[in-house]
């Protein structure tokens, strides 16, 4: 029964985060719905399975070294990602018309 509810829980997971995905990768949304998806993610996961919430914080209290190695590598990760999806835009067609523009308002 427990491996039958974590495999439901990472299937939600899949599932949310191909919402957040779509709803954040959308060129008319503001981000919005991809932050009210992450709320109900962290809802149904606490009110579903509140024994694997539970052994969640027990794990970071009895292992908050390792917690925040994991929290520090999350952080790099999604730093190196912004760099990347950063340069990927301002290497594009667009982002070289954007700062053209930029230095023919300069002067």
């Amino acid at each position: 029964m427990f491996l039958l509810i974590d495999v439901w829980i990472w299937i939600l997971i899949i599932i949310c985060s191909i919402f957040i995905t779509y709803f954040v990768e959308k060129k008319e949304s503001s981000g919005t719905l991809a932050t009210v998806s992450v709320i109900i993610l962290g809802l149904v996961l606490y009110f579903a399975s509140r024994h694997t919430i539970i052994n969640l914080w027990n794990f970071i209290y009895t292992h908050i070294i390792t917690t925040i190695m994991l929290f520090l590598c999350y952080l790099t990760v999604g730093l190196i990602w912004s760099i990347i999806k950063w340069a990927s835009f301002f290497f594009s067609d667009r982002g070289a018309s954007d700062l053209d523009h930029l230095v023919h308002l300069k002067s």
